[in-house]
C-alpha cells in the first residue's frame, strides 16, 4: 500500500511557511504529523486480503473489469455480465463497486495543550489516529467475508490436534477445483493459536516467525493473515488476487491545520470495497 508524502500535499505546501513560524514557539508537533499516515500504513492487514486499485473518478461507483471466472457460476447480484468494452475493444465481465466511503480521524490541540504536553504524548495521540483509520479499513474488508452466500462451505470442525490444518488444506483444494488459486488464510488469533499447538504444523510445515506487522507466515504456498477482527468460529481460505476488490479514490493522506489558535491534524481516505468472487472463497466452520 502507498500513501501520499508531504512533499506532494498541496495544503501542507501552502501552509509550510506559516507552520515553520508557529513551530518555533508553539507547535512543533505539527511537523511529526506524517507519523499519522505511517501508523495507518503499519497497522493495515486488509491490503493482504484484497486487490487494491487506485481510481480517478468523480462518480460514487466504478466498474471494475474482472479476470476469468474459473469454473464458478455467479449470480447477477454478484457480477454483471455485459458488452462493456475495454481499451482493446473486447467485451469483458465487470463488477460495479461503490459507493465510496470516507475513512477519517482528527485531533485538535489548544495552545495550552501544545505548550504543556510533551512531544511523546502528542506523537502517541497522532499514532492512535492512524491506527484507528487502519482499524476501520481492516474491519470494512474483513466484514466482506461475513456473508457466506455462494462461498464454498466446508464441513464443521472442532479444534484440536491437526483438524484445522487438514481442513485448511482441503479448503485450498476445493478453491483450486472451482478454478481459482488459494493463496491466503484469514483467521482469528484463537484459531492461529490452535495451529501453533499442532506439532505437525510447527515442526514440518510452519516456515518462520509471523511478520511483526501482520502476523503472516507461509504454509504450502498459503499466506496466513491473523486479525482480531476475524471470527473465532470461521476460517477463510481464498484467492486474494480475485476474491475481493478495494477501489481507492483517495489513499490515506494527512493535513495539518491551524484555526484561530487551535492546532490539529487530519488523516483521511476514501475507498469502496466489495467481495466480487465469493466462490473463490472457502469457509471452514468451527464448532
Amino acid at each position: 500500500m502507498t500513501y501520499e508524502t508531504y512533499d506532494s500535499n498541496p495544503l501542507f505546501q501552502k501552509k509550510k511557511k506559516k507552520l515553520e513560524k508557529l513551530a518555533v514557539t508553539t507547535s512543533p508537533a505539527l511537523f511529526t504529523v506524517e507519523s499519522i499516515v505511517k501508523a495507518a500504513q503499519d497497522a493495515i492487514v486488509a491490503d493482504q486480503l484484497v486487490q487494491e486499485i487506485d481510481i480517478d473518478t468523480p462518480s460514487e461507483s466504478v466498474k471494475i473489469p474482472l479476470e476469468s471466472l474459473g469454473s464458478a457460476t455467479l449470480s447477477a447480484t454478484e457480477v454483471t455480465n455485459t458488452g462493456f468494452a475495454d481499451i482493446g475493444g473486447a467485451s469483458c465481465t465487470y463488477s460495479t463497486i461503490g459507493p465510496f466511503k470516507f475513512i477519517q480521524d482528527a485531533k485538535f490541540w489548544g495552545k495550552t495543550e501544545i505548550d504543556d504536553f510533551p512531544m511523546d504524548v502528542l506523537d502517541w495521540q497522532m499514532d492512535a489516529m492512524g491506527r484507528n483509520c487502519a482499524k476501520i479499513y481492516n474491519t470494512m474488508v474483513i466484514g466482506l467475508f461475513a456473508d457466506e452466500t455462494n462461498m464454498i462451505v466446508e464441513s464443521t470442525i472442532s479444534l484440536g490436534g491437526s483438524t484445522l490444518l487438514w481442513a485448511i488444506i482441503d479448503a485450498a483444494s476445493d478453491v483450486q477445483d472451482a478454478g481459482y488459486e488459494a493463496d491466503t488464510v484469514l483467521l482469528s488469533p484463537a484459531s492461529y493459536a490452535d495451529l501453533l499447538k499442532d506439532t505437525t504444523f510447527t515442526s514440518t510445515l510452519y516456515m518462520g516467525e509471523p511478520g511483526l506487522k501482520s502476523a503472516v507466515s507461509s504454509l504450502l504456498g498459503l499466506k496466513f493473515v491473523v486479525s482480531g477482527a476475524a471470527s473465532d468460529t470461521k476460517v477463510h481460505v481464498f484467492d486474494s488476487k480475485v476474491a475481493a476488490k478495494a477501489a481507492w479514490r483517495n489513499r490515506f493522506a494527512s493535513e495539518p491545520v491551524e484555526i484561530a489558535g487551535t492546532y490539529g491534524a487530519f488523516i483521511k481516505g476514501r475507498v469502496a470495497v466489495k467481495l466480487v468472487r465469493p466462490q473463490a472463497v472457502a469457509v471452514i466452520e468451527i464448532a
